[in-house]
C-alpha cells in the first residue's frame, strides 16, 4: 500500500498546455522480480498557458477520477533500495467538460492513457519519472507529449 502525488505536463501545441496533479492510493503485489499495481485517485488541473502571452496561469478545478492498472519489473530489488520499470494503463472519467483554449475543446468525459516509466524507492519513500501516450483523448486534438514525475510513500 502507498500514497503518491503525480505531476504531469500535457502539451497540445507551442502555446497550449495544461499541468495536472494527481493524488493516488496504490496497492502493489509481487515477488522478487515482478509486481502488479492498482491506483485510484483524483486528478486536478493546475495551470494553463495563456494563448497570447505564453505565460502559465494557475487555475484549479477537480477534473477527473483515475483508475490505473499496471505492472513492472524490478531492475534492483534490495531491502533499502529498489529500482523498477513499469507500465500503467490509466482510465480517467471527468466530472465536467471545460474549454481551456479557443482551439481546444473538451469533447468527451472519458480518457485512456498508457504510462511507461521508472521508479526509485529508498526506504519508505519513492520518486519516479514517466511519459504518457493518450490512446483515447477527451480533448479535440492529441497531445504533442505528456511527461511527468511522482513522489510517494509506501507503508
Amino acid at each position: 500500500m502507498g500514497l503518491q502525488c503525480q505531476v504531469e505536463h500535457e502539451s497540445f501545441s507551442k502555446k497550449e498546455a495544461v499541468g495536472l496533479i494527481a493524488f493516488d492510493i496504490m496497492a502493489r503485489m509481487g515477488n522478487k522480480r515482478v509486481f502488479g499495481e492498482l491506483t485510484l485517485g483524483p486528478q486536478n488541473s493546475i495551470y494553463k498557458l495563456e494563448e497570447q502571452s505564453g505565460d502559465a496561469r494557475f487555475y484549479g478545478s477537480l477534473n477527473r477520477l483515475r483508475l490505473g492498472i499496471g505492472g513492472g519489473i524490478y531492475m534492483i530489488n534490495k531491502e533499502e533500495f529498489k529500482w523498477s520499470v513499469y507500465t500503467t494503463l490509466l482510465q480517467g472519467v471527468a466530472f465536467q467538460k471545460r474549454n481551456l483554449y479557443s482551439t481546444l475543446d473538451m469533447t468527451s468525459l472519458y480518457r485512456l492513457q498508457i504510462q511507461p516509466g521508472m521508479k526509485f524507492r529508498i526506504g519508505q519513500f519513492f520518486f519516479g519519472f514517466h511519459c504518457g501516450f493518450t490512446l483515447v483523448n477527451e480533448f479535440s486534438k492529441q497531445q504533442e507529449y505528456v511527461v511527468g514525475g511522482s513522489l510517494g510513500l509506501v507503508f
